[in-house]
């Protein structure tokens, strides 16, 4: 019974921690960046560390799909410029055609 304490407090850390790993995931994600991270982060949001897995599951199923189109594979690795209609990440669109 003394233990329950302590490991409360280190479910806590572990749970925020993890937490911490998949935000900035998605946020690289966001980015075409990262992902081998992002597959590591959208399948951690499946343990149920929290209440909050009840809306983390769903997103880390949608995100591993997602990640595994062949479109955004390709805009990982650089073959293609982002999604359609997008210039490279990190790059503004180009200008609407001057008779716009």
């Amino acid at each position: 019974a003394k233990l329950g304490k302590p490991v409360g407090i280190a479910w806590t850390l572990v749970g925020t921690l993890v937490c911490a790993l998949i935000l900035f995931a998605a946020i690289q994600m966001m980015k075409l960046k990262g992902r081998g991270l992002a597959i590591t982060a959208s399948i951690l949001s499946f343990i149920p560390l929290n209440m909050c897995c009840i809306l983390t599951l769903p997103f880390g199923i949608w995100a591993l799909v997602v990640l595994n189109n062949a479109e955004v594979k390709a805009a990982f690795q650089g073959q293609r410029g982002g999604f359609p209609g997008m210039g490279a990440p990190g790059q503004m669109p180009p200008p609407p055609p001057a008779n716009f």
